[in-house]
């Protein structure tokens, strides 16, 4: 590996390390203010989310769009700052923040039927968490 590219990657490998850290709450409020940050500055997450929105939801108020478009982009980059936390912390660790599950009888009985399962499910939340449960 060329040696740029070799400190590319051990530089985003610490960056996860050091993330992964951070207790939850703290991952959070900080990809909040990420999610913040691209929705007051002119990024490309602002620039997508906008056009979306204008797209599927164009009945939206001001004031409604408004408040969608940050809480998108807040949730956005909370979702970013968890990412570490699932893909360094244990399992376990990770399971353990699990409070309710929507249709797992469902899971259950597709899984008990020994046919196999594929699960849809859109792109919203952590879908690392999923993936682990």
């Amino acid at each position: 590996m060329p040696p740029m590219r070799r400190l590319k990657y051990l530089t985003i490998v610490l960056l996860l390390k050091l993330l992964a850290l951070l207790p939850l709450a703290a991952a959070q409020r900080l990809g909040a203010a990420f999610g913040w940050l691209a929705w007051r500055l002119d990024t490309k997450a602002r620039k997508v989310t906008d056009i979306n929105l204008d797209i599927c939801l164009p009945e939206l108020s001001d004031e409604e769009r408004r408040q969608l478009f940050r809480d998108s982009l807040r949730h956005t980059g909370m979702t970013a700052l968890e990412i570490p936390l699932m893909w360094e912390w244990p399992v376990e660790k990770c399971l353990g923040l699990v409070r309710a599950v929507e249709g797992e009888k469902l899971l259950d009985e597709a899984l008990a039927s020994d046919k196999g399962l594929i699960l849809l499910a859109p792109h919203l939340g952590n879908w690392e968490l999923a993936g682990l449960y």
